[in-house]
């Protein structure tokens, strides 16, 4: 992989992550994915995706590698949650039998589409994951959190805690 053009692309980790789930969904048959921050109007039916950067754990890069000067951190935690919304009378018919509703398959599908298996793409089907400057080293489920409005909007939120790894190449270069 390419090294990142500026230091401030390498760490602008949350529109990198939101970015690369998003795509990643859309090419895993998700329809209207769509990344936290960067989307004014949404859909009623939809998934929100939003990563939130967490702390340093320690590891760092050698000062030959981040090309600082310096030894930095390159391995950080984070929380990858995915809002999903539906509008049962709108898209109430899933796209699989054996669903009740859209809303259920597309909470199932997201489980499925975050097994290890399909982030590295070794499950059929299914296209890997591919976060730019970035490795996901460690990935766990962290809980669901579904909310049924009285307008019938249904709202799930699907929440995974991250670690994630700078990879060596992509230290840009200093001017």
């Amino acid at each position: 992989m390419a090294a990142a053009a500026s230091l401030e692309l390498l760490f602008d980790t949350q529109s990198i992550f939101e970015n690369a789930f998003t795509a990643y969904l859309a090419a895993n048959g998700l329809a209207s994915p769509f990344a936290s921050q960067s989307n004014v109007n949404m859909p009623d039916a939809r998934i929100e995706v939003q990563y939130l950067p967490g702390a340093g754990t320690g590891h760092q890069a050698t000062k030959t590698t981040s090309k600082t000067g310096w030894p930095e951190q390159d391995i950080f935690n984070g929380n990858v949650i995915f809002k999903v919304q539906t509008d049962r009378p709108v898209a109430a018919v899933a796209p699989v039998s054996g669903f009740l509703s859209v809303h259920d398959y597309w909470v199932a599908r997201l489980k499925v589409l975050m097994l290890r298996g399909a982030i590295n793409g070794t499950i059929a089907g299914i296209t890997a994951l591919n976060v730019p400057f970035h490795r996901i080293a460690v990935e766990s489920f962290s809980g669901q959190t579904p909310t049924i409005n009285f307008d019938t909007i249904d709202e799930t939120d699907l929440a995974w805690a991250i670690t994630a790894q700078m990879l060596q190449d992509s230290w840009p270069t200093p001017a």
